[in-house]
């Protein structure tokens, strides 16, 4: 199965250090030490970056598209209204929401904060801060008391100034772009170039948000795996208003299963079940376009064990993305080694490796033995070779030194063979210079032995190794058994 990773983030117009961020990570204008722990900087040249499908060929090109991005889309006077807090509003709403939906309240309580809630969603209804206050206290002992009437306090004078302000659907609080990045994760075979993942998106988008601008178009090779970033205006070119979310949730609507009635506005969902549902049928949509417009690779959606697989999953995503890097999750700081889906797949691969191994091992074990029937049968014709020895005393003084050597010569054999074979195996499992050494130590000691015993050996552990690389280490320390 091959996987695709599609990936957005959102970012409100109010929360501009957080979109220059992405921004410059995607223009190659973020801080240059960060940039060497996370990127192959002489592979940086072979980036391709586009403005409004425009080729920008030099940085200071990059840095007037950062610009005129944050002009166009952060620092319009005429709708923004800029002193009217949004942080405090957002962080106050997010609180109350929060009350209105624990488990440890009232119900009088929680009628409450839901009436708060449909009170200042209305943008053109005036809050009665006195007398909801006044309603807090007719409810009795009340945990927290202070910090809820605080925050009705608070609510109700921002909800009061943004509707004095006019506050419209192209206020701060609405996404101002997306941001999208779109790569085969690095434990799929690569078969999609970074300029095809490049022309799919920006073929999805245009056929499917037409009415909104496509700013940045940019491809990645300095980072492991080649893969494509867009910047979206999130503002309907028609209308000028910032809906991208909604249209996109309207988009997919008719296809989102679930047990509960859907809004009409993304805005007013509130199940986070609901929620997961619709980002689950926009990765449906753009799974079944992607399939749909090349034939290189047939992609499948991850399945996972089970809800707390995906949930654990989803978590170090979260925690990767707060590093406000859009592709964080495939961290090149250490070569995307923390990729969760190429540590799976190495996961995976070490299981069959270590069952190759140990099938390996059984073959070289069954090969050792027949090498110690044959050494045993060479004892044998010895001993015979001894019973019939005669002469005189000199003659067979000379034969039995002879042999002594000789099973001397086999004992040894056997010893190395059952040592190379031991490390051989180790080896397998585990690249270690200590262990190398051992095996050259083996190949010296068998060479110096009569027969073949060096030979053989060499092959039942080059069999062993499962990559090439360890294949060849085998090789080299065999072909070093004539050095001193």
């Amino acid at each position: 199965m091959s996987t695709v990773l599609f990936k957005t983030i959102r970012t409100p117009r109010s929360q501009v250090n957080k979109a220059t961020a992405l921004i410059k990570h995607d223009l190659l204008l973020d801080d240059v030490n960060k940039r060497k722990q996370n990127r192959n900087t002489t592979d940086s040249i072979l980036n391709t970056y586009k403005f409004r499908g425009e080729l920008l060929e030099t940085v200071e090109q990059r840095k007037s598209a950062l610009q005129e991005i944050e002009k166009v889309i952060f620092s319009k006077k005429s709708d923004l209204a800029p002193e009217f807090d949004f942080t405090k509003y957002s962080k106050t709403k997010a609180k109350i929401k929060r009350w209105s939906q624990a488990e440890n309240i009232d119900d009088d309580e929680r009628v409450l904060f839901k009436k708060i809630l449909s009170v200042i969603d209305d943008k053109d209804s005036h809050f009665d801060t006195l007398f909801t206050i006044e309603s807090l206290k007719a409810l009795g002992k009340i945990k927290r008391y202070n910090d809820k009437r605080r925050a009705i306090e608070t609510i109700g004078q921002l909800h009061n100034e943004r509707k004095s302000l006019s506050i419209d659907e192209s206020s701060k609080l609405n996404t101002g772009i997306e941001s999208v990045i779109l790569k085969v994760p690095a434990h799929n075979e690569q078969k999609l170039s970074g300029a095809q993942l490049e022309s799919l998106l920006i073929q999805f988008y245009q056929e499917n948000y037409p009415d909104y601008p496509i700013l940045l178009s940019v491809v990645h090779r300095d980072e492991g795996t080649e893969h494509a970033h867009l910047t979206i205006h999130a503002q309907n070119q028609k209308t000028l208003k910032y809906d991208f979310v909604q249209n996109q949730y309207e988009s997919v609507k008719d296809s989102i299963q679930v047990d509960t009635e859907l809004p009409e506005r993304y805005s007013d969902i509130e199940n986070t079940k609901v929620l997961t549902a619709v980002g689950e049928a926009i990765q449906n949509k753009f799974y079944r376009f992607i399939n749909e417009n090349q034939n290189i690779v047939k992609f499948e959606k991850k399945q996972y064990i089970d809800a707390e697989a995906k949930a654990a999953e989803r978590e170090i995503i979260k925690r990767d993305t707060s590093k406000r890097m859009a592709d964080r999750e495939f961290n090149t700081a250490n070569y995307y080694a923390l990729i969760k889906n190429k540590l799976e797949q190495e996961a995976l691969m070490a299981k069959e490796h270590t069952e190759e191994l140990e099938q390996h091992q059984v073959m070289a074990e069954a090969a050792l033995d027949v090498k110690l029937r044959k050494l045993k049968g060479v004892e044998q014709d010895l001993s015979k070779s001894q019973e019939s020895v005669t002469g005189n005393a000199k003659t067979i003084e000379q034969q039995e030194k002879r042999l002594n050597n000789i099973q001397a010569s086999i004992q040894n054999a056997k010893n190395a063979l059952r040592e190379l074979m031991v490390n051989a195996t180790n080896y397998a499992h585990s690249v270690k210079e200590e262990t190398l050494r051992n095996i050259k130590a083996n190949f010296k000691t068998l060479q110096k032995l009569p027969g073949t015993f060096a030979q053989e050996g060499h092959h039942q552990a080059r069999e062993m190794q499962p990559t090439d690389q360890q294949k060849q280490d085998i090789d080299n320390a065999y072909a070093e058994r004539f050095k001193p």
